[in-house]
This record gives structure tokens, C-alpha cells and sequence, in this order.
């Protein structure tokens, strides 16, 4: 499946999660990487660093040059996931990656992120409306609740 051609303009460069940093907001998690189109070697795939997650070489919150990378961990640590549409895999994102920037075409993906502690990006308080039971007292209502499709 491809949705739309697409070249690189010149002069366009990697910019937010096109480049390289960890997921502060993911210690003690996952994500989980959903390929909703093909993703070959041109076309944006998702670049980890081996290891990186249990190292704190990095470790500054910012966006990280390749060549940093490259100083801090070598090149033979890096791995590129490519693949069809509807492969999957998962990720520690404490660890080092980015999704590259697509050379042609559009790369679509979906990501489900587990984490133990609260993400800065989803809502401050539970979904109560949405609850299918009540939970027991001792219990974080945040972590401890069942959504329902609405």
C-alpha cells in the first residue's frame, strides 16, 4: 500500500522525533510500533540503538545528533526496523531511536504506549465516564481501570 509519492525537497532536514532521543516519559514502559504501511530502508524506518536503554550515556532530554550517537555507542549497535505492512514490534523508547526521514513515499504508523508511571501527554485525571467498575480503595484509580470502546 502506498499513500502518495513523495521526494525528498532539497534542503529538508529531520526535525521532532525524526531524530534521534529517548522517551523520558516512558521509564518502566513499552511502546508498541504498528506498521500501517510498507517501511523499507528509503521510506522512514524506525532506528533503535542496542543497548541504549540500559545505558544513561545521552541521557539529556534533548534531540541527539547522529554524530553523538555514533561517538557514544559506535555504529554496529544500530538497528533498522523495516517492514511490511502490519508488522510489529516493540520498543524500551528510554532507549535511543528515531524514525528516520522518510526519502520517498509516507511512512504510517500506529503506536499503543504501556508505562508504570503517568505520561506527561495523556489526561491529568481518569476517564471516569468511561470506567466499567469500581476500584478497590489502595488501588491508583489512573492505572488501575479498564477503557471500554465507546
Amino acid at each position: 500500500m502506498v499513500l502518495g509519492r513523495r521526494k525528498l525537497r532539497r534542503g529538508e532536514a529531520a526535525k521532532g522525533t525524526q531524530r534521534h532521543h529517548r522517551d523520558l516519559d516512558s521509564l518502566g514502559g513499552f511502546k508498541l510500533f504498528f506498521y500501517l504501511t510498507d517501511v523499507d530502508e528509503d521510506g522512514g524506518p524506525h532506528i533503535f540503538v542496542k543497548g541504549s536503554h540500559r545505558s544513561r550515556l545521552l541521557s539529556t532530554g534533548r534531540a541527539l545528533t547522529d554524530a553523538q550517537v555514533e561517538a557514544a555507542f559506535g555504529t554496529a549497535s544500530t538497528v533498522t526496523m523495516t517492514g511490511a505492512a502490519g508488522s510489529r514490534f516493540l520498543g524500551d523508547t528510554y532507549g535511543v531511536h528515531k524514525g528516520a526521514l522518510p526519502r520517498h513515499g509516507r511512512r504510517l504508523l500506529l503506536t499503543a504506549q504501556y508505562n508504570v508511571n503517568r505520561s506527561p501527554h495523556g489526561p491529568t485525571v481518569p476517564p471516569l465516564d468511561r470506567r466499567c467498575a469500581e476500584v478497590p480503595d489502595g488501588l491508583d484509580p489512573f492505572v488501575n481501570q479498564i477503557d471500554l470502546a465507546p
